[in-house]
């Protein structure tokens, strides 16, 4: 993992979150057992957008924080 991508993940403040996937993807916990999810971005503007409007704050608003949380809350 490159320091920008360490201190990106200093940010983040949603528990499913994993790790910084290159300039352009995440990967967070996925919604069964064991699942991991990653989502991709076409640019990295893009990635660093939706970092701002959720990972970092609104987290509960996410739909892959919503999708996660079903296995915590049947």
């Amino acid at each position: 993992m490159s320091r920008k991508y360490a201190w990106e993940a200093a940010l983040i403040q949603c528990p499913f979150y994993l790790a910084s996937v290159g300039q352009k993807a995440i990967l967070c916990e996925g919604h069964g057992e064991g699942m991991k999810t990653q989502t991709q971005f076409k640019t990295g503007s893009q990635k660093e957008f939706y970092l701002s409007c959720y990972c970092n704050s609104n987290y509960e608003d996410c739909p892959v924080y919503q999708n996660a949380m079903t296995k915590y809350n049947p």
